[in-house]
């Protein structure tokens, strides 16, 4: 019993990894994409970004469905403990921005995309994209709620 506690609490741990690892992948792209302007090199970047999107995923099926079995295992997490109960609305919460966010990101790929096979020329709209602070917030807000999660589940305050 004690062994597949330890594997689920190992892939939990792995699936954190995945989650947070996935989402700075996909900051640091976006933030060297800002810095271009050609829309081919931008559109080259946010292809990159795409490689985030299956690691968040397997990331959070993992930290999501092996919590969920670390806390029905019965050892030392209740899911009535306030900092289980915030780390689930938290992660539901990151979820929901970072969708809403890669969503705008890529809807700004295929602009990049496009234009780059119109001449490849700078476009301020693309630029504007780039920069829209409420894509910003939406993405940054998310890999804030993720860091959360993570110092809770790293302190498991008032265990």
């Amino acid at each position: 019993m004690i062994v597949a506690y330890e594997w689920m609490l190992a892939l939990h741990v792995t699936g954190a990894f995945l989650f947070l690892g996935g989402g700075v992948l996909a900051a640091i792209v976006s933030v060297i994409a800002r810095g271009q302007t050609k829309p081919s090199e931008i559109a080259a970047l946010l292809r990159i970004a795409r490689i985030a999107v299956p690691l968040v995923g397997v990331g959070a099926i993992l930290t999501l469905t092996l919590g969920f079995a670390l806390v029905g295992h019965g050892h030392e997490f209740r899911l009535s403990a306030p900092w289980v109960l915030l780390a689930i609305i938290l992660w539901i919460a990151a979820m929901a921005l970072g969708g809403i966010g890669g969503k705008a990101d890529r809807e700004t790929r295929q602009l990049a995309e496009r234009l780059a096979s119109e001449g490849d020329q700078p476009s301020a709209e693309l630029s504007a994209r780039l920069r829209n602070p409420k894509n910003l917030i939406l993405s940054r807000g998310s890999g804030v709620l993720v860091i959360i999660i993570l110092a809770l589940m790293v302190w498991k305050p008032g265990q």
